[in-house]
């Protein structure tokens, strides 16, 4: 029997190095671990400062936060408003979990990318081909002079010449995984597109709509002024970001629709009576936002899940004004609780009796840096700081039934 290399460690055996002494030096120590010689000095010390963070992470009773777990000083941590835009996203990460904004947004911690490990491509890489082959497509075919004409056997085959120069484009960036499962996931992306023509002149002849605009941006710079949003609490927020495409009607109305080319479950929160989900699903309204001015009212934005398997479903909003005023409130909590400097880990529900069992934490790259187990639970004794508790209202889905009951 081999002995692991811990068990060799607390064992009476000899030391190879000096590294080896010191481990053996923490496993034998049978005081509290921050007494340890080798964690003395805490500011200036790394080891310390990781027992520290792992402590505080996984640390169970009395509902505290701290700068290991998510809380940091008033204003220590850089807040969006009416000079720092913020991407609709951006604030929707923060409103599932501010603990991952914080690493990810505040802290910039990134995610190793290991393109030789990738067996199929990733949805992420599948919704980059699809948004710039229609990207490509639409203003290709912008000026055409009858707009609700059948789409001709030429304009067809340039989408596949666009859809292939980017399949091209991916396999040279190594993301497009095993060469049998890319040939397989080549099929059925150029089916998908091809029933996706027939699904958009349909709606294109139903709306009388004209293609206008493709990557809209707005508040980056060049293209649109920012979207900007007056706060429940009489400040201004900026949103930046890009609109995948917005179609014209012959009535002045805009028609604003973002892509979406995974599963519409994912979205499965999204309903007309409560179209934010406490802060969840900001992207729509803040586009609708950002092109209220050019069009007729109401601005209606929506996601179109743009393949066979979603069977082409839109999920639309509406910015009237009665989700404006949540939007408001909405962004407004959200705001004041990052200016407040709270950044909890917030782990959603526990949906899955195996694997990553928390809804937020599933897919999360920082998955890892949080407890393995009692996420639930210590979620629930920290969302009991008087700071919070707005903030747990939009978490926990309190907000979303105060809105329905005003209706």
């Amino acid at each position: 029997m081999v002995n692991s290399f811990e068990s060799a460690l607390r064992g009476p055996g000899e030391r190879a190095s000096l590294q080896e002494w010191d481990l053996a030096s923490l496993f034998g120590y049978r005081g509290r671990l921050p007494g340890h010689f080798l964690l003395q000095g805490a500011e200036a010390n790394p080891l310390a400062r990781g027992v520290a963070a792992r402590q505080s992470r996984h640390r169970r009773g009395g509902g505290r936060l701290d700068g290991w777990s998510g809380r940091v000083p008033q204003g220590a941590a850089p807040v969006p408003g009416p000079e720092r835009a913020i991407s609709p996203t951006a604030l929707e990460t923060f409103a599932k979990c501010p603990f991952k904004y914080f690493l990810g947004h505040i802290l910039r911690v990134g995610e190793v990318e290991r393109p030789e490990e990738v067996v199929t491509i990733e949805p992420a890489a599948i919704g980059n081909i699809m948004h710039a082959t229609l990207e490509r497509f639409f203003n290709h075919t912008k000026d055409r002079p009858e707009p609700e004409a059948d789409w001709s056997p030429a304009e067809r085959a340039a989408l596949r010449d666009f859809a292939f120069a980017e399949f091209a484009d991916a396999e040279r960036r190594g993301v497009t995984g095993k060469a049998l499962t890319w040939q397989a996931e080549q099929a059925r992306l150029l089916r998908d597109l091809d029933l996706l023509l027939a699904e958009e002149l349909k709606e294109r002849r139903q709306g009388h709509l004209r293609f206008r605009e493709a990557e809209a941006a707005f508040g980056m710079g060049s293209g649109h002024p920012p979207a900007e949003l007056q706060l429940a609490n009489g400040g201004t927020l900026l949103f930046r970001g890009k609109a995948d495409r917005i179609d014209a009607g012959v009535d002045g109305r805009l028609v604003i629709t973002d892509y979406k080319t995974g599963r519409s479950s994912t979205y499965k929160d999204l309903k007309p009576e409560n179209p934010l989900a406490g802060g969840q699903f900001l992207q729509l309204p803040v586009y609708a936002l950002a092109f209220r001015e050019d069009s007729a009212p109401p601005v209606t934005a929506s996601y179109w899940f743009i393949s066979e398997s979603a069977a082409f479903e839109r999920k639309p909003v509406v910015l009237d004004d009665r989700t404006y005023a949540n939007l408001s409130g909405v962004v407004t909590t959200l705001v004041e609780t990052m200016s407040n400097g709270y950044f909890p880990a917030v782990p959603g529900s526990e949906t899955r009796p195996y694997g990553v069992p928390w809804e937020n934490c599933r897919y999360c790259p920082y998955d890892a840096v949080c407890p393995s187990a009692n996420r639930t639970e210590i979620w629930a004794e920290v969302k009991g700081d008087p700071g919070l508790a707005a903030f747990a209202g939009l978490a926990d889905g309190e907000s979303a039934a105060v809105e329905e009951t005003d209706a």
